[in-house]
């Protein structure tokens, strides 16, 4: 993970100067839930070792393009709550999530751990993109 995290770095601070916007965002957390999933299904450990770097590299694209997206589009006298508030969000969930996925993990096996958290974030990502995309069409018509 940690040489695709490493990769995505490159490629995040290497990228043309695109609009980050919410579909690159829900790309990056659909991929990466896809790639848990092989995981999950998944027993050859250079096969592994190939995915561990893909979850490195897309959850680290991940990670930057939602700040980037935040700081963007705060006003200047907001942007340290409204970043704050994100990184109590992104690092205040991590051990519920870990709680979750371990005990998963240790009752029926690791695979499962990568496969039904893979499972569980496609479930509250399309949530998430439904909601945002109900909200921008009442926006529209308003």
């Amino acid at each position: 993970m940690g040489i695709g995290s490493l990769i995505g770095a490159f490629l995040t601070a290497t990228r043309r100067k695109e609009k980050i916007n919410l579909n690159l965002l829900f790309k990056f957390i659909l991929s990466v839930s896809i790639v848990y999933i092989f995981l999950g299904l998944n027993k050859s450990y250079a096969v592994a070792c190939v995915l561990f770097v893909l979850v490195g590299l897309l959850a680290i694209s991940f990670n930057t393009s939602a700040n980037a997206l935040l700081q963007l589009s705060s006003s200047d006298e907001f942007r340290a709550r409204v970043l704050s508030i994100y990184f109590l969000c992104n690092a205040g969930t991590t051990p519920i999530g870990n709680l979750f996925t371990g005990t998963i993990s240790q009752k029926i096996s690791p695979w499962a751990g990568f496969y039904i958290s893979g499972l569980v974030t496609i479930g509250l990502t399309t949530i998430v993109l439904i909601t945002t995309f109900k909200k921008r069409n009442l926006e529209k018509t308003k």
